[in-house]
C-alpha cells in the first residue's frame, strides 16, 4: 500500500462518515435452516420506513434514499444486492427490524416432489 493510498483511505474515512452511510466492512450474516434462509443485515440508525427490500431475478436488494433537505451532512443513501443461487419462495419472504438488525427470512421453495408409482 502506498502512502498516497493510505492517506486517501484516511480522508475517505472522514468523508464517508459524514457524507454517506458507508458499507466498506462485512455487515451481514447468512444462515440456513431446514425450512428457510436467514439473512441478517446491520442497519444502525435506520427506521423500517427508511428501508426498501426487493427480491427480483434471484437478487435480494436492500436500499435507502433518506435525505434531510435542511441538513447538508445528513444523508443515509445506500444500495446493496446479493445474488441467491438457491430456490426461494418469493411470495412468503418476510423481514423484521430490531435494534439496528434487519432480519430477512427467505423460505425455501420445495423444488422436489414425490412421484407415486401406479
Amino acid at each position: 500500500m502506498t502512502t498516497t493510498s493510505i492517506l486517501q483511505n484516511y480522508f475517505n474515512l472522514f468523508n464517508d462518515g459524514f457524507d454517506t452511510f458507508s458499507f466498506d466492512t462485512k455487515n451481514y450474516n447468512f444462515s440456513e435452516t431446514d425450512i428457510e434462509y436467514v439473512f441478517e443485515y446491520l442497519v444502525p440508525g435506520f427506521e423500517k420506513d427508511e428501508l426498501k427490500i426487493s427480491f427480483e431475478n434471484s437478487f435480494l436488494t436492500i436500499s435507502s434514499d433518506v435525505k434531510k433537505e435542511n441538513i447538508k451532512w445528513f444523508n443515509k443513501q445506500f444500495k446493496q444486492s446479493f445474488k441467491f443461487n438457491r430456490t426461494v419462495d418469493e411470495e412468503n419472504i418476510s423481514a423484521d427490524l430490531l435494534n439496528g438488525v434487519l432480519k430477512i427470512s427467505l423460505p425455501k421453495k420445495n423444488s422436489s416432489s414425490k412421484i407415486t408409482i401406479k
